[in-house]
């Protein structure tokens, strides 16, 4: 079994995993308000969001590139 292999979304299910993660991300924010309000925990989730995003921008704009030649 290969767990990293292509696959390919439709636009509906594409949006279905969208809203799936803002209503988890909402759920997080409503129920652990008060722990992310410490400065360490909000660096930790700064990290954790910036470094994959840096990350796959980098990777994106490489893979745009490598097709326009």
């Amino acid at each position: 079994m290969k767990m990293f292999q292509d696959y390919s979304l439709h636009w509906w299910q594409f949006g279905l995993l969208k809203t799936s993660l803002i209503a988890f991300g909402i759920l997080i924010g409503s129920y652990w308000a008060d722990y992310f309000k410490s400065v360490p925990a909000v660096l930790i989730l700064w990290a954790v969001f910036l470094i994959p995003s840096v990350y796959l921008i980098v990777v994106t704009l490489e893979q745009a590139s490598a097709k326009d030649k």
